[in-house]
């Protein structure tokens, strides 16, 4: 396994689409992994060390399909877990903040008896691979951020978009960092 993969991997995430016809064994797992009130629908394919892709804001890991099928060809299991209110994903949609996302992530990783993973997160997805990697180091070797989004919150979140952050700050447009 070498880093350039994984900057391959981010490269292509940050297109979120491929012209290019995959190779690889292209058969996805499709199950849910339950907690509580929590369940997670996960998409899974591949042999070997393991990489999750968390997709942005209300989007499917099924975005990655092509760039998934790349990654398994390359001798890497994928993880597509999706977001709370996606697919088959349930659980609580008030009052949720990036660790309720991350630990929906780590309730899929351990369960999959995955761990440690690369995490790549895309746009809004940053945030949960970020905040998977502070909360449960043990399950994660490496985080790849993909066009990193800080604009967008989940409905119902308690956290604040970094616009907001700023203008509390008395930062604008006119006065930078």
């Amino acid at each position: 396994m070498k880093l350039s993969k994984f900057s391959l991997a981010a490269v292509i995430l940050s297109f979120s689409a491929s012209t290019f016809a995959a190779t690889g064994d292209s058969t996805v797992s499709d199950d849910v992994v339950k907690h509580g009130n929590v369940q997670i629908e996960v998409l899974s394919q591949g042999k070997g060390p393991t990489i999750a892709i968390l997709p942005s804001l209300g989007r499917s890991g099924r975005d990655y399909d092509e760039v998934a099928q790349y990654l398994v060809a390359d001798g890497f299991r994928v993880l597509r877990p999706e977001p709370r209110g996606v697919g088959k994903s349930r659980g609580p949609m008030d009052n949720l903040n990036v660790h309720d996302f991350a630990s929906d992530v780590a309730m899929v990783i351990e369960a999959k008896h995955a761990g440690p993973v690369v995490v790549v997160g895309h746009a809004w997805g940053n945030f949960a691979a970020r905040q998977l990697a502070a909360d449960r180091p043990d399950l994660v070797k490496g985080v790849v951020v993909a066009a990193a989004s800080a604009g967008k919150v989940p409905p119902g979140s308690t956290e604040k978009p970094i616009k907001a952050v700023l203008k509390k700050r008395g930062f604008s447009r006119d006065r930078r960092c």
